[in-house]
């Protein structure tokens, strides 16, 4: 019950704020943006600003998207 709860708690953190409780926790802990998706993109999981730029600018878009995980990515 309790990990259900969870759940429900995270998905709804994660419409509203775009992380779950792990990630705001894990951002709290390293003073950095965490979001573990991008483990995924072959990134780590927390970044500074300067970091998540860089890695925004690394796509090499000239718009830039981000997809239903949070990743950017260069929109068509």
């Amino acid at each position: 019950v309790l990990t259900t709860a969870h759940t429900i708690i995270d998905l709804n953190l994660r419409e509203e704020t775009g992380k779950t409780s792990a990630e705001h926790l894990a951002s709290e802990v390293t003073k950095k943006d965490c979001q573990f998706i991008r483990v995924i993109d072959g990134m780590d999981a927390c970044m500074t600003k300067e970091e998540e730029v860089d890695y925004i600018l690394s796509k090499n878009c000239e718009t830039i998207t981000w997809n239903w995980l949070g990743l950017p990515s260069c929109k068509e």
